[in-house]
Protein backbone atom coordinates (compact mmCIF):
# COMPACT_ATOMS: atom_id res chain seq x y z
CA UNK A 1 0.00 0.00 0.00
CA UNK A 2 2.83 2.32 1.03
CA UNK A 3 4.55 1.78 -2.76
CA UNK A 4 0.99 2.71 -4.55
CA UNK A 5 1.06 5.65 -2.71
CA UNK A 6 5.00 6.75 -3.43
CA UNK A 7 4.11 6.12 -6.99
CA UNK A 8 0.79 7.88 -6.74
CA UNK A 9 2.75 11.45 -5.36
CA UNK A 10 5.66 10.98 -7.54
CA UNK A 11 3.12 11.00 -10.23
CA UNK A 12 1.28 13.90 -8.80
CA UNK A 13 5.04 15.63 -8.70
CA UNK A 14 6.14 15.17 -12.45
CA UNK A 15 2.19 16.23 -13.44
CA UNK A 16 3.00 19.25 -11.82
CA UNK A 17 6.29 20.05 -13.24
CA UNK A 18 5.21 19.28 -16.88
CA UNK A 19 3.30 22.75 -17.23
CA UNK A 20 -0.04 21.02 -17.05
CA UNK A 21 -1.44 24.15 -15.30
CA UNK A 22 -0.54 26.16 -17.99
CA UNK A 23 -2.91 28.52 -19.94
CA UNK A 24 -2.68 27.19 -23.39
CA UNK A 25 -2.73 30.16 -25.79
CA UNK A 26 -4.83 30.23 -28.39
CA UNK A 27 -5.38 32.03 -31.98
CA UNK A 28 -7.60 31.68 -34.91
CA UNK A 29 -4.96 34.13 -36.39
CA UNK A 30 -2.60 34.12 -39.15
CA UNK A 31 0.56 32.05 -38.79
CA UNK A 32 2.56 34.57 -38.51
CA UNK A 33 5.50 33.49 -36.07
CA UNK A 34 7.54 30.02 -36.71
CA UNK A 35 9.43 29.10 -33.36
CA UNK A 36 12.25 27.20 -34.20
CA UNK A 37 13.51 25.35 -30.87
CA UNK A 38 16.28 23.40 -30.50
CA UNK A 39 17.25 21.90 -26.88
CA UNK A 40 19.20 18.73 -25.62
CA UNK A 41 19.55 17.58 -22.46
CA UNK A 42 20.22 14.11 -20.48
CA UNK A 43 18.55 11.88 -18.54
CA UNK A 44 19.69 13.96 -15.35
CA UNK A 45 19.27 17.51 -17.00
CA UNK A 46 15.77 17.83 -19.07
CA UNK A 47 15.58 21.44 -21.06
CA UNK A 48 12.22 22.53 -21.69
CA UNK A 49 10.89 25.64 -23.46
CA UNK A 50 7.98 28.15 -23.56
CA UNK A 51 7.00 30.50 -25.18
CA UNK A 52 4.21 33.09 -23.25
CA UNK A 53 2.46 36.04 -24.93
CA UNK A 54 0.70 39.25 -23.01
CA UNK A 55 -1.20 42.51 -24.21
CA UNK A 56 0.82 44.79 -22.42
CA UNK A 57 -2.23 47.80 -23.28
CA UNK A 58 -3.16 48.02 -19.26
CA UNK A 59 -0.75 45.60 -17.37
CA UNK A 60 1.61 43.22 -17.88
CA UNK A 61 0.71 40.90 -15.62
CA UNK A 62 -3.25 41.14 -16.19
CA UNK A 63 -2.98 41.02 -19.86
CA UNK A 64 -1.55 37.59 -20.16
CA UNK A 65 -3.22 35.57 -22.99
CA UNK A 66 -1.24 31.92 -22.56
CA UNK A 67 1.79 30.33 -23.48
CA UNK A 68 2.75 27.04 -25.50
CA UNK A 69 5.06 24.34 -24.87
CA UNK A 70 7.77 24.47 -27.39
CA UNK A 71 9.33 21.10 -28.46
CA UNK A 72 12.13 20.63 -30.67
CA UNK A 73 11.34 21.57 -34.53
CA UNK A 74 9.05 24.23 -35.29
CA UNK A 75 6.09 26.15 -33.43
CA UNK A 76 3.70 27.95 -35.60
CA UNK A 77 1.65 31.02 -33.99
CA UNK A 78 -0.67 33.83 -34.86
CA UNK A 79 0.74 36.74 -32.94
CA UNK A 80 -2.00 39.99 -32.90
CA UNK A 81 -0.27 42.76 -35.38
CA UNK A 82 -0.27 46.53 -35.36
CA UNK A 83 0.14 46.68 -31.69
CA UNK A 84 2.37 46.11 -29.19
CA UNK A 85 2.84 42.62 -27.91
CA UNK A 86 4.81 40.88 -24.95
CA UNK A 87 6.51 37.69 -26.02
CA UNK A 88 8.37 35.98 -23.36
CA UNK A 89 10.69 32.57 -24.41
CA UNK A 90 11.62 30.51 -21.52
CA UNK A 91 14.81 28.19 -21.24
CA UNK A 92 13.83 25.77 -18.32
CA UNK A 93 17.05 23.81 -17.54
CA UNK A 94 19.55 24.04 -14.60
CA UNK A 95 17.51 28.04 -14.32
CA UNK A 96 14.70 29.87 -15.98
CA UNK A 97 16.42 31.86 -18.63
CA UNK A 98 13.75 34.48 -19.97
CA UNK A 99 13.91 36.43 -23.28
CA UNK A 100 11.29 39.05 -22.72
CA UNK A 101 10.27 41.54 -25.53
CA UNK A 102 7.99 43.99 -26.44
CA UNK A 103 7.53 43.81 -30.30
CA UNK A 104 4.84 45.25 -32.64
CA UNK A 105 4.51 42.58 -35.38
CA UNK A 106 3.53 44.10 -38.90
CA UNK A 107 0.80 43.05 -41.04
CA UNK A 108 1.66 40.64 -43.71
CA UNK A 109 5.37 40.08 -42.14
CA UNK A 110 6.25 36.56 -41.12
CA UNK A 111 8.70 36.55 -37.68
CA UNK A 112 11.18 33.46 -37.15
CA UNK A 113 12.03 32.94 -33.68
CA UNK A 114 14.97 30.46 -32.87
CA UNK A 115 15.15 29.68 -29.16
CA UNK A 116 18.35 27.10 -28.71
CA UNK A 117 19.66 25.41 -25.61
CA UNK A 118 22.12 22.86 -26.63
CA UNK A 119 25.42 22.11 -24.30
CA UNK A 120 24.11 24.23 -21.47
CA UNK A 121 24.69 27.80 -23.90
CA UNK A 122 21.89 29.28 -24.84
CA UNK A 123 20.53 31.80 -27.48
CA UNK A 124 17.03 33.37 -28.58
CA UNK A 125 16.59 35.83 -31.69
CA UNK A 126 13.47 37.02 -33.87
CA UNK A 127 14.04 37.66 -37.09
CA UNK A 128 11.74 38.90 -39.61
CA UNK A 129 10.98 36.42 -42.54
CA UNK A 130 13.03 37.05 -45.95
CA UNK A 131 10.48 36.12 -49.32
CA UNK A 132 12.22 32.49 -48.86
CA UNK A 133 11.04 31.88 -45.39
CA UNK A 134 14.24 32.04 -44.47
CA UNK A 135 15.82 34.63 -40.99
CA UNK A 136 16.10 37.82 -42.55
CA UNK A 137 16.52 41.46 -40.56
CA UNK A 138 16.53 40.82 -37.02
CA UNK A 139 13.81 42.59 -34.69
CA UNK A 140 15.07 45.20 -32.49
CA UNK A 141 13.27 44.80 -29.19
CA UNK A 142 10.98 47.92 -27.29
CA UNK A 143 11.16 47.00 -23.89
CA UNK A 144 8.77 48.08 -21.25
CA UNK A 145 9.17 48.06 -17.46
CA UNK A 146 7.24 45.03 -16.32
CA UNK A 147 8.25 44.26 -13.01
CA UNK A 148 8.70 40.10 -12.81
CA UNK A 149 10.19 39.76 -16.22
Amino acid sequence: MMKHLQLACVFLLLVALTGCGLKTYRSDLEKNLMVRTTTSGSFFNSVEAFLHVYDPKDNCRKGYLGGVKLRNGETQLGIPVGRPMHVDIVLIADAQLHHSAVITFQPGVRYIAMARYVDRVYSVSIHEADKRGQPGREIQYQTRNCSGF
